[in-house]
């Protein structure tokens, strides 16, 4: 399932929907994100854990807002 997702984002970033919508546009398309700010919202791709409480891996999509409110830039980061 966590394949599923990275390739869905990744086609995602790839066909640039998200940039020049605003804030409620894009949680309206992809739902709530686990943090956010007015800025940048940060949706969780996957995170992988091993024997310990704490993850080994995370990628998480940041979605980042110009000064008027709209996508400027959406990336992964690890």
């Amino acid at each position: 399932m966590n394949d599923v997702r990275e390739k869905m984002v990744d086609d995602l970033l790839q066909s640039d929907v998200l940039i020049g919508l605003n804030h409620r546009e894009v949680i309206a398309l992809l739902g709530q994100p686990e943090t956010e700010n007015e800025k940048e919202l940060v949706y969780l791709i996957r995170e992988k854990y091993g024997i310990d409480i704490d993850p080994e891996y995370t990628s998480n999509l940041h979605v980042e807002f110009d000064h008027d409110g709209y996508v400027m830039n959406c990336e992964i980061k690890k």
